[in-house]
């Protein structure tokens, strides 16, 4: 497994635990079929991290003047937030082996995928795939004080 950034190698080992398994075992199952390793790109969010990316997607969509911008990026809830989600990078994957990486992963949240958020989307930031694992015990034991009402 790779970090985009050397901090993310530490937020990585704060995430949920069942998270922190299905990425090392993405990991261990890409070197087995000679895959590139996953790179993780985002994991831990702060409240202002969240205000920085989805203030201008609102400004740009809404039209809303910007402070009222900023108040909605801090009301929406990110897996992020409570380290329950990771970013990795799709671009260095073939279009074959992005489906072989969606296939593992979601083979590997059965039986329960409704616990789990995947998706492979651009927030424009980039293409990415989202891994989330929904834990909502584990939300309200981390969560940030203002986030708690979300």
């Amino acid at each position: 497994m790779n970090f985009k950034s050397e901090h993310l190698e530490t937020e990585f080992d704060h995430l949920h635990p069942e998270l922190r398994r299905l990425v090392s075992e993405l990991d261990q199952w890409s070197a087995e079929h000679r895959f590139p390793a996953p790179i993780v790109t985002h994991a831990l969010r702060s409240l202002d991290d969240q205000e920085r990316i989805y203030a201008p997607i609102y400004a740009d969509n809404t039209g809303l003047p910007v402070e009222r911008c900023k108040s909605l990026a801090r009301q929406r809830f990110s897996w992020h937030l409570v380290g329950c989600a990771v970013d990795l990078r799709n671009a260095h994957y073939s279009d074959d082996e992005r489906r072989a990486v969606m296939g593992f992963v979601h083979n590997h949240i059965e039986p329960c995928p409704g616990n789990w958020e995947v998706l492979a989307h651009d927030i424009g930031r980039g293409d990415h795939l989202h891994l989330a694992r929904r834990d909502v015990a584990w939300r309200k034991a981390h969560a940030p004080h203002t986030q708690e009402h979300a």
